[in-house]
């Protein structure tokens, strides 16, 4: 996958041209264009196409159910737009990844409680997200981010890959215990 800066003004000639045959993200200041390539197989399992439903589907979800209970707003990704045929997100940016941070600069102001909430709002969705590593947590303006559904499952749904299913069956259901492994995700 190819990740690439860009300024505003170049957002309409890039993603009209940018890197046709291979899946990529376009970031921009306001938002992330997510392509899935048509033919291929993800590590998931899944098939693009089912990726890509799978990550509109938990996306939909959270943004419906979404209630802040720590203050600092949105800590997932809106669907600006999408394209079906396309396989196409754009989604809103949600900042730089805590990978890239540096650690000993990182400060994520009530850490805990905005990992609650993240937590929380996944329940009330019915989203279990099975892949959450430092790439796949963001902070911008001080707003702790979850990005990246594509191995994740929605409640009362099929599960269609053996990855899901096993990383489903690790990570259990305890609700204490997945605020746990997120603060150590971002703390070491």
């Amino acid at each position: 996958m190819k990740i690439q800066l860009l300024p505003f003004s170049l957002f309409l000639l890039m993603f009209k041209f940018f890197n046709k045959n291979k899946e990529s993200v376009v970031i921009t200041e306001y938002s992330v264009i997510k392509r899935y390539k048509k033919k291929k197989r993800f590590h998931s399992g899944l098939s693009a196409k089912q990726s890509f439903m799978l990550e509109f589907n938990c996306l939909n979800s959270l943004k419906d159910t979404f209630e802040c209970i720590c203050g600092y707003g949105e800590h997932f990704p809106k669907i600006l737009d999408y394209n079906l045929k396309k396989l196409e997100l754009v989604l809103s940016y949600m900042g730089p990844t805590i990978y890239s941070l540096d650690p000993l600069v990182l400060n994520i102001p009530d850490l805990k409680l905005q990992c609650e909430c993240i937590v929380q709002n996944l329940k009330n969705a019915g989203v279990k997200h099975l892949d959450i590593h430092k790439n796949n947590l963001c902070l911008y303006n001080n707003v702790l981010g979850l990005i990246d559904f594509d191995i994740a499952h929605l409640e009362n749904e099929e599960i269609y890959s053996d990855l899901i299913k096993r990383r489903l069956n690790y990570f259990g259901n305890s609700q204490r215990e997945y605020v746990n492994n997120l603060l150590k995700t971002i703390l070491f």
